[in-house]
């Protein structure tokens, strides 16, 4: 059973914990159940490339089969779509929940989900998002605002080898 870590920061509280695929297609139905509208896509912070690719429809994370399928509907002309993924190829998934003040709704809470898998071509990344369309007049402000923030969290994390991390905390408090 591979296990990966997942990241969280609620604001500027921070936590690693361990995801199975179970538990992460657990999670990913529940988003996808209490929200009307997710918007699905990808984002490349290098590049400052952000790319909506519709709204979420299901997501399937099948250790079994090696595999993440992604199933949307686009923005554009309303196609059924859908993006593989090798699931051994997750690297981590991160959830980031920050209050911000709402040009149109004021204070509230708003949440993005991030999945990062390895390229094995480019040796680089691809990050999706998963983010609510509602309750928010800005969403994909947050999708882009929120990754800086949390992108590294967890990234020391190896649950592979019992639970390890190279965090050096003196120097994580000077920077608090």
């Amino acid at each position: 059973m591979k296990v990966f870590p997942h990241a969280c920061k609620i604001n500027i509280h921070r936590s690693v914990r361990e995801m199975t695929a179970d538990k992460l297609q657990a999670l990913l139905n529940r988003l996808l159940s209490e929200q009307q509208m997710t918007l699905f896509g990808s984002l490349d912070i290098d590049k400052e490339e952000l790319r909506i690719y519709g709204y979420m429809q299901t997501a399937d994370i099948n250790e079994e089969t090696d595999q993440a399928l992604f199933e949307f509907i686009t923005l554009e002309d309303q196609t059924r779509m859908d993006i593989k993924e090798s699931f051994d190829q997750l690297r981590i998934s991160h959830e980031a929940h920050f209050d911000i003040i709402d040009e149109k709704y004021g204070a509230l809470s708003y949440g993005v989900h991030y999945l990062t898998f390895e390229n094995k071509q480019d040796e680089g990344e691809t990050t999706y998002f998963l983010a609510e369309t509602d309750g928010v007049s800005e969403p994909l402000a947050c999708v882009a605002e929120f990754w800086p923030k949390v992108m590294e969290l967890g990234r020391d994390t190896d649950f592979g080898t019992g639970c390890t991390s190279s965090i050096d905390f003196r120097e994580q408090l000077k920077n608090m």
